[in-house]
């Protein structure tokens, strides 16, 4: 894990750091955030039944992909935050779809009080003291 690492936009990357060649299957096993001996097993089944394919893909993503830059996320509630959007998208987009309709509410239950007779009122009243 990397502490400290600020989130950029692409996301995907080789991590040269924690992988034996070229690193992707560790940034991909880092972007999924699934155990790197799973992806390792994976990437070799594939090279057991379709060796071409593979190998051409693994090394296409090796040239393609970019070191990770050295600030990923800027906080550990970052990390975790990014970490979740790729792991459970629904979920966190649901949750972020509820906060911002409260958000509206109070936003909609503001401006229903801003534009009342009510606060006209009490404004008016706030003026004559001053």
């Amino acid at each position: 894990m990397r502490e400290g690492r600020k989130r950029l936009a692409g996301g995907l990357y080789r991590n040269p750091e924690n992988g034996m060649f070229l690193g992707v299957c560790a940034g991909i096993a880092d972007y999924f955030d699934i155990g790197l001996g799973v992806v390792r097993a994976l990437t070799v089944v594939g090279a057991v039944f379709f060796f071409p394919a593979v190998l051409i893909g693994y090394l296409a993503l090796g040239v393609i992909l970019k070191r990770p830059p050295e600030v990923l996320y800027a906080s550990p509630e970052d990390e975790t935050f990014w970490r979740r959007m790729r792991t459970e998208p629904v979920d966190a987009f649901s949750n972020l779809r509820h906060r911002y309709k409260a958000i509206d509410q109070r936003l909609q239950a503001l401006e229903a009080y801003v534009t009342s007779r009510e606060f006209r009122i009490a404004r008016e009243i706030d003026n004559l003291e001053r």
